[in-house]
């Protein structure tokens, strides 16, 4: 039976799944006191519908380090033949990614700076992300703040893993021009980003797990697809499970420093290559929610000038913020109908305006090697959020802010 593969539609399920992620770890901004601190005696056990969703408030930021995995390991598969082959040129390469990620990056950090401005008699400066400086909105404004020049996050905080991507598509795009994107060049690059990660976290952090889905990449393309399908669905794919099983289990009887190690190399990696074995064992699987992944990149991007707008418009009549299950429930419906009038609306219309303009013509997304066709292009924009990814600082794991 043929391993082809028209599109990875788990990872687009996964990817979407991990924004809201993101969205319900931010829902502790909603208690912050202007001035940025939180009530004494906050717990995260006292957040809306903790009962049900305390997994995702306890260790909801290890979507960090899955959203990167999937994203290397798309690029690897939809990119990295079609560069070495030199059908996807350097310019075609930027246009793409500038037209998914700039529009919707640029007005949400426009939005967001002119609404901290506005509630900043209120919040005693700024809400969750800042101090908001002229500086920082520069770095902003060339998604260059995770490139060992900025500050702690600022304006549309979130934005910051998409920095550090950005960084590695284009050392990824350099090392498949010249050839070299094989798994011993990803094994250096991974090793590299952990001495990088020592003066630069955030980079070191975004490289790491960048390359370790292309690591998954060349596994699950030299290993897994040499294998029979009966042995993947039932040797290999019920293996990935209980090791999966057996992390979870770990993590939730391990310290907070080894629970967050099991978490970042143990549950991320896992649950991507889980996918991709589903994917490759039921080509089809998911399929019927491909439209709902598309909302992935949106999702994250204006889920927090959202929240900042509830936040400052209730600051400002003097009104606490009481998020009650009806309220959190309200809030996640009010961030998916706005994700989905951007997406329709404005990003895929920007994008066709700007690849027309920049290019004269359509570009035509690559063609990936000999298991895939080009309709995936769409599953290649996998985009890390801000969370609070943990850093590991002399051996202890601190939130970054």
């Amino acid at each position: 039976m043929s391993h082809r593969i028209e599109r990875f539609y788990l990872l687009d399920l996964l990817r979407v799944l991990a924004a809201y992620a993101v969205v319900l770890m931010h829902v502790r901004y909603f208690y912050l006191e202007p001035g940025g601190g939180r009530p004494e005696g906050f717990e995260v056990s006292g957040q809306a519908m903790y009962w049900l969703l305390f997994p995702i408030y306890e260790n909801g930021a290890t979507a960090v380090q899955i959203f990167f995995c999937m994203s290397g390991f798309i690029f690897f598969w939809l990119y990295r033949d079609s560069i070495e082959r030199g059908e996807t040129t350097g310019r075609n390469f930027f246009v793409l990614r500038f037209s998914r990620l700039y529009p919707l990056h640029f007005v949400t950090l426009i939005f967001v700076a002119v609404a901290q401005w506005v509630f900043s008699d209120v919040s005693g400066g700024y809400i969750a992300f800042g101090p908001n400086t002229v500086d920082q909105f520069i770095y902003q404004l060339f998604l260059a703040t995770e490139w060992g020049l900025s500050g702690p996050s600022s304006f549309n905080g979130p934005i910051w893993t998409v920095s550090g991507e950005v960084f590695a598509y284009a050392l990824f795009f350099a090392v498949a021009a010249l050839g070299g994107a094989n798994w011993r060049a990803v094994l250096v690059i991974m090793l590299i980003a952990g001495l990088v990660q020592e003066v630069n976290n955030r980079l070191g952090h975004a490289l790491f797990f960048f390359f370790l889905g292309g690591m998954i990449y060349f596994v699950w393309r030299d290993v897994v697809l040499r294998l029979p399908l009966w042995r993947i669905r039932y040797q290999l794919l019920p293996v990935a499970v209980l090791l999966l099983v057996a992390c979870c289990v770990a993590a939730s009887m391990l310290t907070r420093f080894e629970r967050i190690m099991v978490l970042w190399f143990g549950v991320a990696p896992l649950v991507v290559f889980i996918a991709v074995l589903l994917q490759t064992c039921w080509h089809n699987f998911g399929r019927s929610t491909a439209a709902f992944g598309d909302l992935t990149y949106a999702v994250y991007l204006t889920h927090f000038p959202l929240q900042l707008v509830i936040i400052g418009t209730m600051w400002s009549l003097g009104l606490e913020i009481e998020l009650t299950e009806f309220g959190l429930i309200a809030y996640l419906a009010g961030v998916t109908l706005i994700s989905w009038f951007t997406f329709h609306r404005f990003e895929l219309p920007m994008q066709r305006m700007l690849r027309r303009r920049l290019r004269g013509t359509r570009v035509a997304a690559p063609t990936p090697g000999p298991d895939a066709v080009p309709d995936a292009a769409r599953s290649g924009d996998m985009l890390p959020d801000d969370v609070i990814a943990a850093e590991v600082i002399s051996g202890t794991p601190k939130p970054a802010t």
